[in-house]
């Protein structure tokens, strides 16, 4: 009977699996907050809120500020759309955009993972921002570097470069990252980003 017993709590447990992924996939079209349209418009409302636009004309002699063009979009496109690129691909940079304040040390501190299984855990997204220099492409294959000392050493580039397409490549890349590590600020506004809630079941409880 215990066998039998075990066997039911299994498939039960199978099931519930099933029914919650099918249930992210489809939920996940109706969320209504912090996805990348979200994030989007935040950084847009961030970078025109701030003194930002007349840093760049009178400290860096960017003349036209937010609206300069740097490889074919403006600063305020790059900032934005680093916004929206920070949760690609889907399910490995965004596991690493959670942090327990609770936890008691850092190492703990990120996403468990999926049902507490280590499937998809993740770093802290305050260790996620200060990976060092590259390091980011080396945990999420591909996805690109998007830390802290990646943006800076853009940013160091951009003020270094000898001539104008460099300068601007690396302009491009400066504010296309700030967009990214802004997204991870943005989400440590939402409670299952604070409390390793992966937020699977039901996307809508972000809701704002």
């Amino acid at each position: 009977m215990k066998i039998v017993a075990i066997k039911r709590k299994l498939f039960r447990m199978f099931i519930l699996l099933i029914v919650s992924l099918v249930s992210h996939i489809f939920l996940q079209a109706n969320a209504v907050a912090l996805d990348k349209e979200t994030h989007y418009l935040l950084n847009q409302k961030i970078v025109v809120g701030t003194n930002l636009d007349n840093y760049l004309k009178v400290n860096l002699g960017v003349t036209n500020g937010i609206k300069e063009e740097f490889d074919v979009k403006t600063v305020l496109e790059w900032v934005k759309e680093g916004g929206k690129k920070e949760d690609e691909p889907i399910y490995l940079r965004s596991v690493n955009h959670f942090h327990d304040p609770l936890a008691t040390s850092l190492s703990d501190a990120g996403f468990s993972g999926f049902w507490f299984t280590d499937f998809l855990s993740g770093s802290s997204s305050i260790q996620w921002s200060q990976y060092p220099l590259g390091a980011q492409t080396m945990q999420v294959l591909g996805s690109g570097n998007y830390s802290w000392y990646d943006v800076r050493d853009y940013y160091y580039k951009a003020l270094t470069s000898v001539n104008n397409l460099d300068r601007g490549n690396n302009y491009a890349e400066t504010f296309r990252w700030l967009g990214q590590l802004m997204h991870l600020v943005e989400d440590m506004s939402v409670p299952e980003h604070a409390r390793d809630d992966g937020h699977y079941a039901d996307e809508r409880s972000e809701i704002i």
